[in-house]
């Protein structure tokens, strides 16, 4: 079976590593499917990819967008 990740952030939003950072993480956990989810930005993108595509880890670029409607948000 394979170890996934599928919601992670960056310090692009408010996570405490760097993309790469947490590649390498993945990687030392044998964590084979990952995905980068930043609040409402791609910034780190680029640089996720590059480095899952080094590792061999599969790598789902994502994001969580913040939505606001009246109200509620």
């Amino acid at each position: 079976m394979r170890k996934s990740e599928i919601h992670m952030h960056s310090i692009f939003s408010d996570g405490e590593f760097s993309p790469s950072d947490l590649v390498q993480i993945a990687e030392k956990n044998n964590v084979s499917i990952l995905s980068l989810t930043d609040h409402d930005t791609f910034d780190g993108i680029p640089e996720f990819i590059q480095s899952a595509d080094s590792t061999g880890i599969t790598a789902f670029p994502g994001i969580e967008i913040t939505v606001k409607f009246h109200d509620f948000n």
